[in-house]
């Protein structure tokens, strides 16, 4: 694992903080997709 003080412990924060925006953004996509395929639009 990289150490905290290493330089590219700021990029690794701003790829895992993406990554979650991503995953987030995802999950609200395939709740709604979910949603229509059922019909309980």
């Amino acid at each position: 694992s990289v150490e905290p003080g290493a330089p590219t412990s700021g990029i690794v924060g701003r790829r895992l903080a993406a990554l979650d925006a991503e995953i987030d953004r995802l999950a609200r996509l395939r709740e709604s997709l979910a949603r229509r395929a059922s019909g309980d639009d």
